[in-house]
């Protein structure tokens, strides 16, 4: 239990920031008007940052907390499979959402679509998939280590579709994180969770991108 608690005050810290944390006004403060570097400073300041203190404080091995173990290359071909399956159900259940909720995720990427290709992948895809992995399968998956592998699954998938503070992102991101935590806790590497991630990601914005670029006037 002592580990759950841990984790689940490292993640209470994790939400303060996000919801606290005058992010926007230290913008203002520094002149920071790209959505795209508020983005980048964002998950460094909210999700890295606090992981590498967290880390350096408990004394815990980095190796062992996020499960920084190597995937063999017929797993991660087999990881990438799962990513495409992923695919349509995170599809469906974002459409679901959207009939109650405003889509503001997809708002925010029409702003910056413009953007070069890979400055695009780099935002949408890589970066996630370190911040919010190491954050949520790496730190806080690893306090669950203890606890019957489905409930922690369960739990740390909430966790993940809370931690993104938006109603129309909910649903689909804890059904994504409930995979995700079961495909990292099964092969005991963060990796996993990173490739199915960045797959995710990086197939949806490169799908918007061709949309953008095949569409007269956008």
């Amino acid at each position: 239990m002592k580990n759950v608690l841990k984790a689940n005050m490292y993640f209470l810290i994790i939400m303060l920031l996000q919801v606290f944390l005058p992010i926007h006004r230290i913008f203002n403060s520094f002149n920071i008007t790209d959505d795209r570097v508020a983005l980048l400073i964002a998950h460094v300041t909210i999700f890295i940052f606090p992981a590498i203190i967290y880390l350096i404080i408990t004394k815990q091995s980095v190796k062992e907390v996020l499960r920084v173990n190597k995937l063999y290359f017929k797993d991660m071909l087999l990881i990438i499979l799962i990513a495409f399956a992923c695919q349509p159900i995170m599809t469906f259940f974002s459409l679901i959402s959207q009939f109650i909720f405003d889509n503001q995720l997809g708002h925010f990427v029409t702003t910056i679509v413009n953007s070069p290709y890979i400055i695009l992948l780099l935002l949408i895809a890589v970066l996630p998939a370190i911040s919010e992995e190491v954050t949520i399968r790496g730190v806080v998956l690893y306090g669950y280590k203890d606890i019957n592998i489905y409930l922690a699954c369960i739990i740390t998938g909430l966790l993940f579709g809370i931690m993104h503070l938006d109603p129309q992102q909910f649903l689909y991101a804890a059904v994504l994180g409930f995979i995700l935590a079961l495909v990292v806790r099964i092969t005991n590497s963060i990796f996993a969770g990173s490739l199915i991630h960045f797959v995710i990601n990086g197939t949806s914005i490169t799908l918007q991108k061709l949309m953008t670029s095949f569409t007269p006037g956008v």
